[in-house]
């Protein structure tokens, strides 16, 4: 393994090369305020079943996380194929970037030979042959999935996500790359605070023609409860209304991600 280190401004940007490969297929992962959770992310991409070699590329604020606490998980992503890991923080104490700077910044430093960009949240499982669907569709301007499993970490309870009809983005989803490139840096100035997934879908010129629905999320779920957004999609998940209902009999939460949600509720608590 081999590293270097550069500085922009009030950015540190943490280079590693796990194996001399050329990635094809960008990770890219953002972490805000939610540093009791992206174990749980990091867990679903130890466990990825790819063909190809890929980069991890995170930015994260100034104490979400560590190259400490990532060494851990150094072996485990190179078994997975992850060749170049990254990682981005802003040196700022109290300070927290805009979403939309983070992954604008994230496209701009990811590899040019890197064919599809993943947009992968601090706070979801993935399934475990995520990495492979997206590259085998990397021809396609926008993927996602259109149902997954939400679970509450404040009440544990479980609930199905099923995309509304029309609606633009769904759950785990993909941009090809030589169109995310395009986009411009956002900055302080001209962030986006809002729906930036939807945003994302715009900027790339994507509509329905374009896009991939890759299905149901099988093994994988996502978290409620450790990020920005607000307390009516818990109330949604509570409920079972819709785009939310009661989850699939034959559903249950992945055995390897049980004390780490374990330590996820518990350092939630005291965050």
């Amino acid at each position: 393994m081999h590293k270097k280190e550069n500085t922009l401004f009030n950015i540190v940007v943490h280079e590693n090369w796990l194996y001399d490969a050329v990635p094809v297929l960008s990770v890219c992962m953002p972490i805000r305020k939610m540093h009791h959770t992206y174990h749980i992310a990091l867990k679903a991409l130890c466990n990825q079943d790819s063909d190809v070699p890929w980069e991890l590329l995170i930015f994260a604020d100034h104490d979400s996380i560590t190259e400490i606490a990532l060494l851990q998980y150094f072996k485990f992503l190179r078994e997975a194929g992850c060749c170049r890991l990254v990682i981005v923080k802003d040196k700022r104490l109290d300070y927290s970037c805009h979403l939309s700077y983070k992954w604008t910044f994230l496209f701009h430093i990811a590899s040019p030979t890197s064919l599809v960009f993943v947009l992968q949240a601090a706070d979801c499982y993935s399934d475990a042959d995520r990495l492979s669907k997206h590259f085998r569709y990397r021809l396609a301007l926008w993927q996602h999935y259109s149902s997954g499993h939400f679970y509450d970490l404040g009440t544990k309870q479980l609930s199905q996500f099923r995309l509304p009809y029309k609606a633009k983005t769904g759950l785990d989803m993909a941009i090809r790359a030589r169109e995310a490139r395009k986009i411009s840096l956002v900055d302080e100035t001209n962030n986006v605070s809002k729906s930036v997934d939807g945003w994302l879908f715009n900027q790339v010129k994507a509509n329905f023609m374009q896009t991939k629905d890759l299905g149901p999320k099988q093994q994988g779920f996502d978290l409620h409860g450790t990020n920005l957004i607000s307390k009516e999609r818990g109330a949604m998940i509570n409920s079972f209304s819709p785009p939310f209902f009661p989850p699939l009999d034959d559903f249950a939460l992945p055995e390897d991600c049980m004390d780490l949600l374990a330590q996820a509720e518990k350092d939630s608590k005291t965050a």
